[in-house]
């Protein structure tokens, strides 16, 4: 899936996310925009809850999360609350990026897209609420740093 563009309920969002789930291999990069509410972390746990796993929290307040799934790995960042990047230094974030694993990044606009490394496959997900709060514009595609 290289790209997509979808205007859906949440029910079809959660229908296409399993699809998507599908085709994870592990080794891949999510970059999650949108504004607050629009619904990055639920896309995280119905991701997860697809691969198999329950237990998923928001990492608002720790920025990262880790997740053991039986095929791979999961980190899970959210650079809401991000102050600075010595933050990312501590978390040992562009380190962690060399190992592979699926990596679920919410506000990557507090990062500099061409500090990601070039030998991963980097998608990006908008989420875009509209007036109707059980509705939401998708976008989704590959990207190159």
């Amino acid at each position: 899936m290289d790209k997509v563009l979808i205007d859906c309920h949440l029910e079809e969002f959660q229908l296409w996310i399993k699809t998507l789930s599908l085709q994870i291999k592990g080794d891949e990069i999510i970059l999650l925009e949108g504004e607050v509410g629009a619904g990055k972390t639920e896309f995280v746990a119905t991701l997860l809850s697809c691969l198999n796993y329950k237990e998923v929290f928001s990492p608002t307040f720790s920025l990262y999360n880790s997740y053991k799934l039986p095929s791979f790995d999961v980190d899970h960042y959210d650079l809401y609350r991000l102050e600075n990047q010595q933050e990312l230094d501590t978390l040992q974030f562009y380190e962690n990026l060399t190992i592979k694993r699926l990596v679920l990044i919410e506000w990557p606009e507090k990062l500099n897209i061409n500090d990601l490394p070039y030998d991963r496959s980097l998608y990006k997900l908008k989420i875009m609420k509209k007036i109707n709060p059980q509705v939401r514009d998708i976008f989704y595609e590959r990207v190159t740093p």
